[in-house]
């Protein structure tokens, strides 16, 4: 069927496009036509475009893509332009109990004392691991932190996770490209600054711990970024990236609809173990990759893009998709590898030398 009905007709400005003669992550040249003639079904931005797929390292990229100055138009309806949604109000019950045996299993595997906290997590995690794995990926996999540790947020939006974080006890920072965005997260009282990581200029080895959710497929040159993540962060700090997996069963299922590919926002789409190839090549160790949380949030609204509905709202979508979605995510706990969204997480070198 045809795409979303929010799907512009229009065209990318005539001359606010660049050839990208290679893979952005791995440098390869070789690479095979993917898809062509994508549009925007989700926001509804000007442009058909091409993804290739690099034959070295298997990742997806635009090409050509927007230019730097053009990139813009791509985010004039984007969703971080939007408050964080309200907490949600009491739990009943069933509810608390629930939270309760979440709270023990965060405190037993990160060290979060929250509330309530009812004794019983590792059991839990044994009947609910789906639950559990996505309990940590809210928390970006952090412990607690020593008193003055600092975390620098890339890509913060809104500002959500920069207040979660600064209620934990981190001295936050972030960085958002969006000045609509930066100032929704300074109304919650949050430092912001307003400009790509490499424009923050910000002092060698200045932080603790970095992140980066769902930002580095929007970036050109994704390598310059995690150089400069090594650069700024203190010895043995952590760097945590999460990010659409090229390789993920959700865009072997649903190909050119699948959510993931998001073009032209998405510049590059990662395979898993480039990403981790990408992190040990910025001077990272001990990398990790684990399975993300949104298999269900990308199943449905690939459903709705190849079936020409739009991909927010309410529009129905089959049981079948959520059971797909529920095995696939099930299958990705073990095999993160496979996952619609990939989590990747790495130490800087104690010595740089080394």
């Amino acid at each position: 069927m045809s795409a979303a009905s929010n799907v512009s007709t229009t065209a990318w400005p005539e001359g606010c496009t660049e050839a990208v003669s290679d893979c952005p992550s791995c440098g390869c040249v070789d690479r095979a036509t993917l898809y062509e003639g994508l549009t925007d079904a989700l926001f509804g931005s000007p442009g058909s475009w091409r993804i290739v797929q690099c034959t070295e390292c298997s990742s997806a990229y635009l090409d050509p893509r927007p230019t730097p100055d053009s990139l813009h138009l791509a985010y004039n309806s984007y969703h971080t332009h939007k408050a964080s949604a309200e907490q949600p109000g009491d739990l009943d019950f069933k509810g608390w109990i629930r939270q309760g045996l979440v709270n023990d299993y965060l405190y037993r595997s990160l060290g979060h004392r929250l509330r309530p906290r009812i004794p019983g997590g590792r059991i839990f995690e044994k009947r609910f691991p789906a639950a559990c794995a996505k309990s940590v990926r809210l928390y970006r996999h952090l412990s607690p932190p020593h008193s003055g540790q600092t975390l620098l947020d890339v890509g913060c939006g809104s500002g959500e996770f920069l207040t979660q974080a600064r209620q934990l006890g981190w001295t936050t920072t972030g960085v958002e490209f969006d000045p609509q965005a930066a100032e929704v997260a300074r109304r919650d009282g949050n430092e912001v600054f307003v400009g790509t990581l490499e424009q923050a200029e910000f002092r060698n080895e200045q932080f603790d711990v970095i992140t980066l959710s769902h930002v580095i497929e929007h970036l050109p040159h994704p390598n310059v970024t995690l150089s400069e993540c090594n650069r700024i962060m203190k010895p043995g700090g952590v760097l945590w990236v999460a990010t659409p997996n090229a390789s993920s069963s959700g865009s072997r299922k649903y190909g050119r609809y699948w959510r993931g590919l998001e073009p032209p926002r998405h510049l590059i789409v990662f395979d898993a173990a480039e990403l981790q190839r990408a992190f040990q090549r910025a001077g990272f160790r001990d990398v990790r990759l684990f399975a993300g949380d949104i298999t269900f949030f990308t199943y449905v609204q690939s459903y709705r893009i190849k079936e020409g509905l739009p991909p927010y709202g309410d529009s129905p979508v089959p049981d079948q998709v959520y059971q797909e979605a529920g095995e696939a995510w099930l299958a990705s706990l073990s095999n993160p590898l496979i996952c619609d969204e990939i989590v990747a997480i790495g130490r800087r070198r104690e010595d740089k030398a080394t």
